[in-house]
């Protein structure tokens, strides 16, 4: 393979490496990455990174290259293709994200991802057309929502049309109704409507495996944040304190205390703060404070 190739496989190992061991949003590196791999393709070839790293269908027969089931979701043919999918996935992938953690959210993507990949596959039986995008990894984080959190209010696309406030239900319903007559009026020439379907479908699966949020549970918890004011030294730390004090689904106020633990110091050593039940607590000192 070309130099360039190997680093496009580079930085999608980077960006999902950073997001775990440096704690970043996975999402946000998704994004990031998927950009600064399409800059890679225009900057060498978009043709030869889609034909080594989009994947074949005639590989089920021949069981070459397997390794594209996941190269294949970070390579987009083109400037619309990618600023299409990255902003869905923006969308939903940081609502998904920070409902479930990042863990959860990774195996939803990538088993939607890959079994979209498959399906579509299956459907272009021995095509050495080669498949390429993120859209069926994003589908499935729609389904998963929708499975998750029905009642969510999440910003997203109701068809054509941008709604900044809507239920989560109606936004993966109107997805898979658009999916469907998309896909039967075949719109679109070689967009990836059963890939589209099939993330959709197993994301559906994959959140159904996922323990349901205990939200009586977590009612208890977190009920006040006024202690952690003095943590809250930098406007990012501020922004993410201000939207776990309003925020009312127990899940997303978690998940905002856990960047707001994340990316606030200890004031008595500078070290990383973590959360343990009710309690922020400093992981190299026995500095901690009370969320009750």
């Amino acid at each position: 393979m070309e130099t360039y190739i190997w680093l496009e496989i580079g930085v999608m190992v980077l960006a999902v490496a950073l997001a775990f061991l440096k704690r970043f949003s996975l999402t946000q590196m998704l994004v990031l990455g998927n950009f600064v791999i399409f800059l890679i393709e225009v900057f060498t070839s978009v043709n030869a990174s889609v034909y080594t790293l989009g994947f074949k269908p005639i590989y089920l027969q021949t069981g070459d290259n397997l390794y594209t089931l996941v190269t294949n979701l970070f390579v987009h043919v083109s400037a619309l293709h990618v600023i299409g999918n990255m902003l869905f996935l923006l969308l939903i992938g940081m609502a998904l994200e920070e409902r479930v953690g990042k863990l959860k959210f990774a195996a939803v993507y990538f088993a939607a991802g890959l079994t979209g990949t498959l399906m579509e596959a299956l459907v272009l039986w021995g095509s050495y057309g080669p498949i390429v995008g993120a859209s069926g990894a994003i589908a499935g984080a729609v389904g998963a929502m929708l499975i998750l959190y029905p009642h969510d209010r999440i910003p997203f696309f109701v068809g054509p049309i941008f709604v900044p406030n809507v239920r989560a239900w109606i936004a993966g319903v109107s997805f898979f109704a658009f999916q469907v007559i998309l896909d039967l009026l075949d719109y679109g020439g070689n967009v990836a409507y059963t890939a589209h379907l099939g993330g959709f479908v197993f994301g559906i699966v994959v959140a159904l495996l996922i323990p349901t949020p205990q939200r009586k549970k977590e009612t208890s918890k977190f009920v006040t944040v006024d202690g952690l004011e003095p943590l809250a030294t930098t406007p990012e730390l501020r922004n993410a304190l201000e939207k776990a004090r309003n925020e009312t689904e127990p899940d997303v106020k978690k998940a905002w205390l856990e960047h707001f633990a994340v990316h606030s110091k200890c004031p008595k050593c500078g070290g990383q703060m973590d959360i343990s039940g009710s309690r922020m607590r400093c992981t190299s000192c026995d500095f901690e404070v009370s969320l009750k």
